[in-house]
């Protein structure tokens, strides 16, 4: 369990912080008592007041030689398990549908559970672009707490570094509780850019790392779900089609999470200490509904764009002959040099004589008017 009355290591951080002597917590070990939840009902009833009488009988049998100074520490230590277990029964009745709000796994549980996570993957370093946030691994152990499995997307699987430098004020939500308004904190996990094969690669791995630091699947069983899952995307295709795409292995994980929730696979680990997890990713990646979204697609071919149209024709005829006045020929025209501009006259106009110049050479059409009414021409 990930909360603070369910941790273990929080309860040995607890009993040292508040005094308790190693022959205290030996005789709590001995009872059986190991968490906060487990010395919240030894002794009185979580939510009434403890009898005195109750009290000194209870130490008397755990710690017989206990000094006053103790026997405060374990009071102290016993009202605190009490009040931090009704807050956690409060939660869970008050806000069972909400997604993302879950508590946070304490300090000292990530810290020891991330350093057996790393103990059992040897050869693999969760650091950097492998290093879940805290966010990831709070969702992963709510689903452990809960039992019932819920689809992380790669989007939603940040790295710690990311969740660092990306801090984002949580939004305020207004529920009605016990006919009360109250005000509560939602909390969401930031999403990440997985729009290459490499990215959505470690973000796989990294809800690998917090699936099995919740306890939900082993790192190993989801790695060999995410290999076969991208050796769609290096098999080469059918004439005609294209290689299975970053979109398609998206969607195809998110089919494999809904299959095995609508299967109803536990997110617990089983009483012969297998996770159900393990045994249903690779079945559910090969079922029908999962194929289906990873065959390879019909190549698009890209269709020619059409050429632009051409632009008028330049005021100019590159090919006037000699002689002819109205193409702009005559003397100077010879050869490497660049003929004269001459506004160009339509065949059948230059036949009837017409010209597109005065004798003292203006023109008789300007641009804007030649644009307007482009057959404005003078024939003698």
């Amino acid at each position: 369990m990930s909360s603070l009355v369910e941790s273990a290591h929080h309860f040995k951080l607890r009993c040292t912080e508040v005094g308790l002597s190693r022959e205290t917590l030996r005789a709590f070990a001995d009872h059986g008592i190991d968490t906060l939840s487990k010395l919240a009902y030894s002794c009185g009833q979580p939510g009434t007041p403890l009898p005195q009488t109750e009290f000194d009988d209870f130490v008397a049998s755990l710690i017989p030689a206990a000094l006053l100074g103790e026997k405060g520490s374990v009071k102290r230590l016993l009202f605190e398990s009490q009040a931090l277990l009704l807050n956690d029964l409060r939660e869970q009745v008050t806000q069972p549908d909400n997604k993302w709000s879950t508590k946070d796994v304490p300090i000292v549980e990530r810290q020891k559970r991330m350093e057996a996570v790393k103990a059992s993957i040897p050869g693999v370093v969760v650091e950097g672009p492998l290093e879940p946030s805290h966010g990831l691994l709070n969702a992963a152990c709510r689903m452990e707490r809960e039992g019932q499995l819920r689809y992380i997307a790669p989007e939603q699987c940040g790295t710690r570094m990311y969740e660092i430098q990306n801090v984002k004020a949580q939004s305020k939500v207004l529920s009605l509780e016990e006919g009360k308004l109250a005000i509560s904190e939602e909390k969401g996990l930031p999403e990440v850019a997985c729009g290459s094969a490499l990215l959505l690669q470690e973000a796989l791995k990294r809800r690998g790392v917090a699936l099995q630091f919740a306890g939900v699947a082993s790192f190993l069983a989801h790695e060999r779900y995410i290999q076969k899952l991208f050796a769609h995307m290096g098999r080469e295709p059918p004439p005609g089609h294209s290689r299975t795409s970053v979109h398609q292995l998206l969607t195809a994980d998110r089919q494999v999470w809904t299959k095995m929730i609508q299967d109803e696979v536990p997110a617990k680990r089983g009483a012969d200490g297998r996770h159900p997890v393990d045994d249903a990713l690779v079945p559910a990646l090969q079922s029908y509904e999962v194929t289906v979204c990873l065959l390879p697609r019909a190549a698009v071919e890209s269709k020619k764009r059409p050429a632009p149209p051409k632009r008028f024709a330049q005021d100019r005829d590159t090919k006037t002959q000699k002689g002819d006045p109205s193409r702009g020929g005559g003397k100077g025209n010879g050869k490497g040099k660049r003929a004269a501009w001459q506004p160009s006259v339509p065949e059948g106009i230059r036949k009837l004589g017409g010209h597109a110049q005065t004798p003292d050479k203006k023109r008789i059409c300007g641009m804007q008017s030649r644009i307007n009414h482009p057959l404005t021409f003078v024939c003698r």
